[in-house]
């Protein structure tokens, strides 16, 4: 999955240079249909203005060779010591605001930090209802769970409402197709047959025993679904990525990212996305969409062969998997 993130200067009318981390590019054309010629490859775009309908084909340039891929390892039964290996954390909701000029955020929170109405009224139900068991009152036992039965499901819709925020995207124009765009490609990414999220890593000398690998890290399985934080309302859903205490929310005009009761946000302009591929050994069982190529010891020897120190060692495969990395 690939998300651009770019700037566009009009050079002269229908051509335009584009500018972004992985090198610049020219397009020609204007809407409806336009050709760009990259650092990398070339790509076709061509659409039905207002519908939200397009078509666009990347062709590499064949001379062009992939990124050379890191050799990493973080199976699950190679147990690297964790005073080794770098968390990876998040800064918290209010340092990515302090340096973000998207205005969602202060909005969002507003509305998500006012008081809650459902936990005092709850409170009073139980206390009615304790009141009442003592004194062995019946009437007021009914009093108690009429109570509770009418206030509590009113205060939790009335919580719902006020802290939050309801948010309409047109479906057509050029939000529609923003949409659009995220959403094919997001589920192209979850259409892996595994996704992990990495929470730490750190370099390692001690190749012989780690299958040759140079890095290790730990690693969580996670799952890819169409949500929506609790401070918006509406039908939209959005891509979310539940990355540990962190969600993170891929709106058209901008990313969310809640933790901890608050809600940070960021301008596309804002993130950097780095989509390659690196070498992996793996000891867990190999994804069937996975390309293997090539294949190592668990312990290896000085020249690249089996330890024959170590009665069980056996061959594991070298994979290539992609890695996407998000930057604020």
């Amino acid at each position: 999955m690939g998300f651009r993130f770019r700037r566009s200067l009009k050079i002269l009318p229908g051509i335009r240079l584009n500018l972004s981390g992985s090198g610049p590019s020219v397009s020609v054309g204007g809407k409806g249909f336009h050709y760009t010629v990259g650092s990398e490859g070339t790509r076709v775009t061509a659409g039905i203005p207002g519908t939200g309908l397009s078509w666009s084909k990347y062709t590499p340039y064949a001379q062009k060779s992939l990124v050379k891929p890191r050799l990493i390892d973080s199976s699950s039964h190679i147990r690297p010591n964790e005073s080794m290996l770098t968390p990876i954390d998040s800064a918290s909701p209010a340092e990515i605001d302090s340096l973000s000029t998207c205005e969602l955020a202060p909005i969002l929170n507003g509305a998500y930090r006012k008081s809650r109405l459902a936990l005092p009224i709850l409170l009073m139900s139980v206390l009615l209802f304790v009141t009442a068991l003592l004194q062995a009152n019946q009437l007021w036992m009914s009093l108690s769970a009429f109570y509770a039965t009418i206030f509590i499901p009113a205060a939790i819709f009335l919580d719902r409402y006020r802290r939050s925020v309801k948010v309409i995207y047109e479906t057509e124009g050029a939000i529609g197709q923003i949409a659009k765009a995220i959403a094919d490609s997001f589920g192209d990414l979850a259409a892996c047959k595994a996704i992990w999220e990495v929470q730490a890593e750190g370099a390692t000398n001690d190749w012989k025993r780690n299958a040759g690998a140079t890095n290790l890290n730990r690693r969580k399985d996670i799952k890819l679904q169409f949500d929506k934080p609790n401070c918006v309302r509406g039908k939209s859903l959005f891509p979310v990525l539940n990355l540990g205490s962190n969600e993170v929310y891929l709106l058209p005009d901008a990313v969310l990212t809640e933790a901890g009761g608050s809600i940070a946000a960021l301008n596309y302009h804002e993130l950097k996305v780095l989509n390659s591929r690196v070498k992996f050994i793996e000891e867990d069982s190999v994804p069937s969409d996975t390309p293997i190529i090539g294949q190592t010891w668990r312990y290896l020897n000085k020249k690249g062969g089996p330890d024959l120190r170590f009665n069980n060692n056996r061959q594991l495969p070298i994979c290539s998997y992609g890695e996407l990395t998000l930057r604020s």
